[in-house]
């Protein structure tokens, strides 16, 4: 389980940003709500990721938070996700995170730990609270280590966010995203060296 949601990620803040938001882009996909934005949100203390699709059933959330495997995208083409490792990736740069569910007029609170002996090194999901919503969607919260940190994940979700062509707001300003028209048209897309990506670097778009 360690390997699986903690050492498979070489890059452990560009991965959990990059899961989380495409989870998010994936569950607007699922709600056919694109033209929304995603609401990204950091601070010195946490970074919250917050989606507007259908989000997640109580009796859902154990086996998709808690398993690995469990997806709902695998015979979905129009979604980024389908091994069911990617809303555990936070585990690997924190022990503990944050989900809240908007879901068929319910809204629900779970605190998400990273296994141990007890769990037999399952992560563990524990329900706070519920209450009524005329809401829908995810929110994942994470809590950052140091405030130091904030500006890696600012440069992280920038990059994640811009280059992935995907509609996001981070504390409020909406993220300009590259064209890919021209990528779509032609199949590749040459840049000047001063361009936003960096430079010598062949990108493949999925």
């Amino acid at each position: 389980f360690t390997i699986l949601s903690d050492t498979l990620y070489r890059d452990k803040k560009l991965d959990v940003v990059r899961e989380v938001v495409c989870n998010a882009y994936d569950a607007h996909v699922m709600g056919n709500c694109l033209d929304v934005p995603i609401e990204i949100t950091l601070t010195d203390t946490e970074l919250t990721i917050r989606d507007y699709g259908p989000g997640i059933s109580d009796e859902r959330m154990h086996p998709i938070y808690c398993g690995y495997g469990v997806t709902t995208k695998v015979d979905d083409a129009s979604q980024i996700g389908g091994f069911g490792l990617g809303c555990k990736a936070p585990f690997a740069y924190s022990d503990h995170f944050t989900v809240i569910s908007h879901h068929g007029g319910v809204r629900s609170v779970y605190a998400i730990s990273r296994g141990g002996v007890e769990s037999q090194g399952k992560p563990s999901l524990r329900r706070m609270v519920q209450a009524p919503t005329t809401e829908t969607g995810i929110i994942v919260s994470i809590p950052l280590k140091k405030p130091l940190d904030r500006q890696e994940f600012a440069r992280i979700i920038n990059k994640v966010v811009e280059t992935g062509g995907i509609n996001a707001r981070l504390n409020g300003t909406l993220i300009q995203t590259l064209d890919y028209s021209e990528t779509n048209n032609l199949g590749f897309w040459l840049v000047r060296e001063n361009d936003h990506l960096v430079a010598r670097t062949v990108y493949v778009r999925l």
